[in-house]
């Protein structure tokens, strides 16, 4: 089994949209097998926008008031045919997303929360995704507030191989990083106790590909260039 993940797709940002059309193209000329999965962790839009009626009504009332001309574009749209629909083709339906901070930044609806509520029926989910392999998804980071959840997914799993998915970063450059200092040294602890059963933390935010280690646990990103691809072992 493999894990395949491009990270920050980003419909909205010209870069980001290149890059995750260029590996859109080249999965599809990829052999990938039955029990393989994607992982999208977050920012799938850049501003998380669809053209929502609600949104439209409020970007046109802000303008009034500050004199800017609201763009409201398709984004989510955009991430789900371009993307979304032919990887879900490519995996046999397993992808497996969440969304970042980007996504966020609709108001007042979240048409990008929505859809990812919609396709794993919440925010944070725990799923099977392969044999004797689970996904435990945090969202766009974890936060102290889904300690007892993520410690209980864990404990009930520790005898599975863990796959663990959030947008933020454990270690990057410290201009981007807007993790809670002390929710991200505790997410550290508490996986460092699980580490024999976590395959990887799957994760986004910076635009880079890389796999390192740290704390004797392997993060993968595939917001660059390339996506990434991780063993199941």
């Amino acid at each position: 089994m493999k894990i395949y993940t491009i990270g920050d797709p980003q419909f909205g940002d010209a870069q980001q949209e290149k890059r995750a059309l260029d590996k859109v193209v080249q999965l599809k000329s990829t052999l990938i097998s039955n029990d393989d999965i994607l992982l999208i962790p977050g920012d799938l839009t850049d501003s998380g926008h669809n053209d929502t009626f609600i949104n439209n009504k409020f970007y046109k009332l802000f303008s009034c008031f500050y004199g800017e001309k609201p763009v409201m574009t398709d984004q989510l749209d955009q991430y789900v045919y371009h993307v979304h629909t032919p990887c879900d083709k490519l995996f046999s339906s397993k992808v497996y997303i969440c969304h970042g901070n980007h996504d966020e930044s609709a108001f007042p609806q979240k048409p990008v929360l929505d859809f990812v509520k919609k396709t794993h029926g919440s925010l944070d989910y725990c799923v099977p995704v392969g044999n004797n392999v689970v996904l435990i998804c945090l969202g766009k980071c974890y936060e102290k507030s889904k300690r007892q959840k993520f410690q209980r997914w864990l404990e009930q799993n520790k005898d599975s191989k863990i796959i663990i998915m959030q947008h933020y970063y454990a270690d990057g450059p410290a201009q981007w990083d807007f993790w809670d200092k002390a929710d991200k040294a505790e997410f550290m602890s508490i996986v460092s106790k699980y580490k024999s059963s976590i395959v990887c933390v799957v994760e986004g935010h910076f635009h880079d590909s890389y796999t390192k280690k740290i704390e004797g646990v392997w993060y993968i990103n595939g917001s660059g260039d390339n996506f990434n691809v991780f063993n199941v072992e």
